[in-house]
Formats: C-alpha cells, structure tokens, sequence
C-alpha cells in the first residue's frame, strides 16, 4: 500500500514482516524475510528454509554441535511506503521499522530434539518512536488523537511476541557422551 505522505500522518496501519538471519559464525551470515501482512495480528505463515551443514561436510561432531556460536536473530519490520515531492517529481519511498527482535542459539533448537514451537517475546527498544502499544495492538502514533491519554497511560507496554515453529530437517539430536542404551546389573544369578 502506497501513501501520500500526508494520508500517513493519518493513519494507524501496520504493516510487518520479520526477517530471520542465521549467523553461522562471526563472518558468514545469511538472511531471509517473509512477506508483508497488514494489522494489529499478522500471520505469516511462511517457512524459511536455512542450509546446515558439519564442518567436515558428512557428519556432526559432538563437539561441534555443542560449541556452535550459531545464532538465530528475528527481527520484527514495519514496512510503510509514501510518495513524496522531490525536485517537482513524485518520489516512492519506503522505510523499514525496527520494532523488536530476539535471539535463539542454535543449541537450543538441538536440545528441543524435534521443534521448537513457542510464543517468544521481543527484546523491543526502550523507545519506538511513533508508536504505541495499546491493549496488545501495536499502533503508529499519526492518529494519536484518536487515543485518549488515559487508557495510553494505564495500558502502554503490553510485550510482543511471535508465535514461531523452528525444525532441523532431518531432525539432529545430540549424541549422548555414553550410548549405551542397557547396562547390565552386577547381581549374581
């Protein structure tokens, strides 16, 4: 949805998206971003597919799995487009909103053997600028006198989150230091 710069000041529409980066290690990363989804709660509903692979390039070490710096950072946008006057010309501009974001290590993900499916709160900024939270819902300040202050002063701060499903396919489970699965007893018959 495109504005003109003057019908956002107006207006109370968010619209998100997250993107999901990988960090494998302090030099390689990768990043992907779901689709744009309008109002208060977004669904999504995408799977984005991230590549894993042993260092060795056929199997998993303990080891490896167990020091994996392998972190998973989400982070929340809200995407909002204008036009704008620039030199007598209609100018789209789009800005991206950093509105929250989290970190899971992918430890974590190998200890939850085959998904990990939470709702996961957002580390959001101390400040967010031109937005409010009200009763759950994340607004863009422009039509802020639609909001009485009082109900902004009793119910601001509401946390965020994102209802997430993370899987290895195939599943990898981290191998046990003793695989020995009977012990036999050392009773006499």
């Amino acid at each position: 949805m495109v504005r003109d710069k003057k019908d956002l000041m107006n207006t109370a529409q968010v619209e998100t998206f997250v993107e999901v980066k990988v960090q494998y290690h302090e030099k390689f990363a990768m990043t992907k971003r779901t689709n744009v989804d309008e109002g208060a709660s977004p669904k999504w509903n995408e799977v984005l597919v991230f590549p894993l692979e042993a260092d060795n390039k056929t199997n998993f070490t303990r080891e490896e799995l167990i020091n994996s710096q392998t972190m998973i950072i989400i982070s929340l946008f809200d995407k909002q487009m204008y036009v704008n006057m620039q030199d007598g010309k209609q100018v789209r501009q789009e800005e991206n909103r950093f509105l929250g974001s989290l970190e899971i290590p992918l430890i974590t993900v190998l200890n939850n053997y085959e998904k990990t499916d939470f709702n996961f709160k957002l580390n959001r900024p101390l400040i967010l600028p031109a937005y409010r939270v009200v009763d759950d819902e994340l607004n863009l300040m422009q039509n802020s006198a639609k909001l009485v202050d009082e109900v902004l002063r009793e119910n601001e701060q509401i946390a965020t989150y994102l209802n997430l499903s993370i899987s290895l396919d195939p599943a990898i489970e981290l191998p046990n230091e003793n695989v020995m699965s009977y012990y036999p007893g050392a009773e006499i018959p």
